[in-house]
C-alpha cells in the first residue's frame, strides 16, 4: 500500500499506510496557496520537502539551503512571499533511489516579464516561456536537504500556459513523463522523458 501526505491550504495530512485513514490537523507556519508541490518518505508518510513554485522547504518548514530564487528575478521578487503565483507550476520527481529529487519550475524571463507581465498582469494572456528544473540531496544537512544545483534550463524560447504542469510514471517503472501544456488556447501538450541521468 502506497503512503500518501498533502499539505494544503488547510495544511491537512492524511496518513494512508494503515487500513483506516486518520486526518490530522496541523497549523503549520507556512500558507501555500497556488503552486504548491511537496514530496514525502515513500516508507513512512513523512514529508521530506514542499515547494511553492519559487522557493523549497524542509521538513520543518524552514527555507532549504540553497532554496531560495528557484525563478528569474523578476518573477521571484515580485511574487515569492508567501505563496507561488499559479497552479501547477512546480513539481517534484525522484532522481532514481539514491535521495535525489527533481524539483521543476514554469516560469517567465526577467525580459518577458517587464514586456507582458509588468504591463498586463490581470490579462490572461500573461505566457510563461522557461521550464527550469533544481536538485535537491535530501540526505544532506542531516536529512533536511539542500539544493545542489539550481536553474538549469530544461526549455525555453517558446511560449507555454503559465499553468498545467503533472507528471505520470512510464512503463518502464523506473522514469517519468514530465507533460506541460502549451500555448494557450491549444490542444499542446509538450512532454520530457525524465530518467536517473537526465
Amino acid at each position: 500500500m502506497g503512503v500518501w501526505g498533502w499539505v494544503a491550504a488547510t495544511a491537512s495530512f492524511t496518513d494512508t499506510s494503515r487500513p483506516i485513514i486518520f486526518p490530522r490537523f496541523t497549523t503549520p507556519p507556512l500558507y501555500f496557496t497556488q503552486g504548491h508541490s511537496n514530496i514525502c518518505d515513500s516508507a513512512t508518510g513523512k514529508l521530506l520537502f514542499s515547494c511553492n513554485g519559487m522557493i523549497l522547504y524542509d521538513s520543518n518548514c524552514v527555507m532549504m539551503e540553497n532554496g531560495d530564487s528557484l525563478v528569474p528575478e523578476k518573477a521571484y521578487t515580485h511574487n515569492a512571499f508567501p505563496n507561488g503565483m499559479l497552479t501547477q507550476n512546480s513539481l517534484i520527481l525522484p532522481k532514481g533511489n539514491n535521495g535525489l529529487y527533481y524539483v521543476f519550475v514554469v516560469s517567465v524571463t526577467d525580459s518577458l516579464y517587464n514586456a507582458v507581465w509588468n504591463t498586463q498582469h490581470s490579462s490572461e494572456r500573461a505566457p510563461f516561456n522557461i521550464l527550469m528544473y533544481h536538485i535537491v540531496d535530501i540526505k544532506a544537512n542531516n536529512g533536511l536537504g539542500k539544493v545542489i544545483s539550481k536553474n538549469n534550463v530544461l526549455f525555453s524560447g517558446k511560449e507555454m500556459h503559465k499553468i498545467g504542469m503533472m507528471a505520470c510514471r512510464h512503463a518502464n517503472g523506473r522514469d517519468w513523463w514530465l507533460l506541460k501544456q502549451g500555448q494557450y488556447d491549444t490542444n499542446q501538450v509538450i512532454r520530457f522523458l525524465v530518467t536517473p541521468i537526465a
